[in-house]
């Protein structure tokens, strides 16, 4: 995978990026030392003066830092300076991660066998997912009360995320792949990944798969000029969704949690803490009060925690602290933080380089970043150490040539 001649620095950030990956899909504990060991490779790079220059003028670069630099600020300006810096560790990370990617040398089989390091991740996860599906009696009724099969680790919505965007990667070299036999090989891993989304049935997975499918193919069509496909995609793409409604009984299930989750919040019911959507729309409800208190400057990166507790401590005073929920809508959580000046300027970073993927005409990377752009509307996931290494990892690679 590593060819024999490629220097110390390459081999270091590609031994990096794959145990990011790995990470990514199993452990915590991976994704933290990958992205560690991305950042500090960056230093084999303090006699390149020139390429580090010209990495830190690329677009995407300059966009994570004036991301980072606001959070830093944010930081500085907080009265918890403990909770800030343990919301900006991370962050600090990113850029020297991305520039280290992108002076790291790859060539087109090198992506691809990355590529394949996530494909064979994704599959892995979902075997062992499945064989519970087969070996459990009572699955059905862990879907009615919310729960889902269990994964190796890491949260189901994180691989769900993972699943759809292995799912559009296999579609994309499906496209692109002359060999018939490796063609084959894709096509049965993406019909069973495809199904398998469905019988894991996590709503966030399921609607970025449809609409990254939907996005990628109808782009393709417009660069290639094939207009004529168009209608016929959006057919069989709302036949698969719709078939999937009627055939699923864990979406169904899960869909029948969500709508009893809505109602407990609706109702404004004690018992709402309870339910996962239910905390998810108090905690949006939450974020909304907190930016109307600090519209122009935001509350601080450090003190938006001490902001939800507050208002919880008056409001629900019987909930146990664990179920006090940050802002779960990015958006609303810049806002929130930042304010209405600095919260859009983050905004306008954080969209900018899905305009960026799609003026370079990078199908892939433009269809998987706009999705993460909706999954953003409804998850605050670039808070987590999953959204730092997803970002990461997205932005460096799509900054590539040679996909």
């Amino acid at each position: 995978m590593i060819k024999k001649n490629t220097s110390a620095f390459d081999i270091l950030v590609k031994s990096a990026l794959i145990t990011l990956v790995i990470g990514l899909f199993f452990s915590n504990a991976l994704k933290s030392i990958g992205l560690v060991v991305l950042a500090l490779s960056s230093v084999f790079l303090v006699k390149r003066k020139k390429d580090i220059i010209l990495s830190i003028k690329h677009p995407l670069v300059l966009s994570t830092i004036c991301i980072v630099i606001i959070y830093c600020v944010s930081a500085m300006l907080s009265s918890n300076k403990l909770y800030a810096w343990i919301s900006i560790k991370n962050k600090l990370a990113i850029v020297f991660a991305i520039i280290a990617i992108m002076q790291c040398k790859f060539d087109k089989n090198e992506i691809k066998y990355f590529l394949f390091v996530i494909i064979m991740c994704a599959l892995l996860q979902s075997i062992y997912a499945s064989y519970f599906y087969f070996n459990i009696d009572e699955w059905n009724n862990m879907y009615h009360v919310g729960n889902v099969l269990p994964t190796i680790k890491i949260h189901h919505v994180q691989i769900g995320v993972l699943i759809a965007i292995t799912i559009l990667i296999l579609y994309h070299f499906i496209l692109k792949e002359k060999n018939k036999i490796h063609k084959i090989a894709m096509l049965i891993a993406g019909i069973f990944l495809f199904i398998f989304l469905h019988i894991f049935a996590v709503r966030t997975g399921i609607v970025l798969l449809y609409f990254m499918l939907l996005f990628y193919t109808i782009y393709k069509c417009i660069i290639e000029k094939k207009w004529k496909y168009i209608v016929g995609i959006i057919t069989v793409l709302s036949i698969s969704s719709i078939s999937a409604l009627q055939f699923s009984d864990t979406l169904k299930s899960k869909l029948e949690y969500m709508k009893y989750d809505i109602s407990q919040f609706r109702m404004n019911s004690e018992n709402m803490h309870e339910y996962s959507d239910a905390r998810r729309l108090l905690s949006i409800k939450n974020g909304i009060e907190i930016w109307k208190n600090n519209c122009y400057l935001g509350c601080g990166i450090g003190d938006i925690y001490d902001e939800c507790k507050k208002i919880n401590q008056i409001k629900n005073p019987s909930v146990n602290e664990d179920l006090y929920f940050l802002p779960h809508s990015q958006y609303l959580y810049f806002y929130s933080v930042f304010g209405i000046i600095l919260g859009s300027i983050v905004i306008l970073c954080f969209i900018f380089p899905a305009f960026y993927f799609i003026y370079k005409k990078n199908n892939l990377f433009s269809s998987i970043y706009v999705a993460l752009l909706i999954f953003s509307i409804w998850d605050a996931y670039f808070g987590t150490l999953f959204g730092v290494c997803i970002y990461t990892v997205v932005i460096a690679i799509g900054s590539k040539k040679t996909i």
